[in-house]
């Protein structure tokens, strides 16, 4: 399922409003000197995600992100809850990255719809 709404009251992306797009993408990720580990993407928007991932990150964690046809994407770990983590991206995500996450996710769910 996509849903995609701006939260401005969030204060994860308190500096601005963010498109954030719920997602579910299997995706990977890891800790900078550790290998890849596979993860549930769950949320995105061009400034962050959130995943949920057995493996414990701490606050401050710098991690690579990889999601299926792009190239890793560094961000750091900003909040936890249990199991769910939300990280920012080091560098924002550029408008037609994202684009294309929400391509991705839309032509997914088309292919299983038939």
């Amino acid at each position: 399922m996509l849903h995609i709404d701006r939260r401005k009251d969030d204060p994860f992306t308190s500096r601005r409003a963010a498109i954030r797009a719920d997602v579910e993408i299997s995706a990977e990720i890891r800790q900078f000197g550790y290998s890849y580990y596979k993860t549930r993407l769950t949320d995105i928007s061009q400034l962050g995600f959130r995943v949920e991932h057995p493996f414990k990150f701490n606050l401050g964690t710098r991690v690579n992100l990889r999601i299926p046809g792009l190239e890793a994407l560094e961000a750091e770990i900003k909040w936890i809850e249990g199991d769910r983590y939300g990280a920012m991206f080091i560098a924002p995500l550029h408008p037609a990255v994202f684009d294309h996450i929400i391509q991705y996710v839309n032509g997914r769910h088309q292919k299983a719809a038939c």
